[in-house]
């Protein structure tokens, strides 16, 4: 999508990507946790921030299963969920609950040795009741390896937040996963949980975050050309050096 981007969202991709806020965040060698507001003037399912969020899984699942020249990284375990492309009630997993459902089953898909005796127990998979889906999702993150490295990026949470019938669990979610990350206990996996938003996330739990762990896009970037020919190659290169390739990434 990066090259229908208009210009003043491919602005907004390249400010994120070249921010010490997700350097940062990519890096940490513990939990973290990002939250990202586009503050964009206009709210469009496919925003800078989702090209970013691409981006971000495509280098991460290339950095796991990368080619023969390199070391595989089966620790690494990149789950996503885009909000923007689940917009209608007719889908399953349009729904708070929905993307908790589906984190599981990617982590589970990704780490087949896991064992999910305790996780089965939980009920059925595909429930609504987002508190009994995010106890499975909290059990099955004990389950893993101490050494494993779950990074959870979401965007576009805010059309949930933001959605009357959905704004309750949107938000029980988002403050649910962002003390997750922050209070992550010793022994366990490290968990880093990336949260975006076209325009703003308007979580109270988010008001309490520090320093690099919110980025505020300012409305009004200067134009630098957008994707110039060298600024593509930058974006699209398999482990780009915002992301790192070193402990988180």
């Amino acid at each position: 999508m990066g090259s229908d981007l208009s210009k003043d969202d491919q602005e907004r991709s390249l400010w994120v990507i070249k921010s010490r806020a997700l350097a940062r965040w990519v890096k940490s060698e513990q939990s973290a946790v990002l939250v990202v507001n586009g503050q964009a003037k206009r709210v469009m399912r496919k925003s800078g921030l989702t090209f970013v969020c691409a981006r971000l899984i495509y280098a991460l699942d290339q950095i796991r299963e990368p080619d023969q020249s390199q070391p595989a990284r089966p620790d690494l375990i990149p789950t996503h969920f885009f909000c923007g492309q689940h917009d209608t009630d007719e889908e399953t997993w349009a729904s708070p609950s929905g993307v908790i459902n589906s984190l599981v089953a990617q982590v589970v898909s990704q780490c087949k040795d896991v064992n999910l005796g305790k996780i089965d127990n939980l009920g059925e998979f595909d429930s609504d009741d987002i508190k009994a889906v995010f106890e499975r999702f909290k059990l099955l993150l004990k389950e893993l390896p101490a050494k494993s490295v779950v990074f959870c990026i979401i965007d576009g949470l805010s059309f949930y937040v933001d959605d009357d019938d959905k704004s309750n669990d949107a938000i029980w979610l988002a403050t649910k996963l962002l003390r997750l990350a922050k209070k992550s206990p010793k022994g366990q996996c490290v968990l880093k949980v990336l949260l975006t938003a076209p325009n703003r996330l308007r979580v109270s739990e988010v008001d309490e975050l520090e320093g690099d762990e919110v980025l505020n896009i300012p409305a009004t970037l200067p134009n630098t050309g957008g994707f110039t020919a060298m600024k593509w190659d930058f974006v699209s290169r398999p482990q780009l050096e915002s992301f790192g390739s070193s402990q988180g990434a």
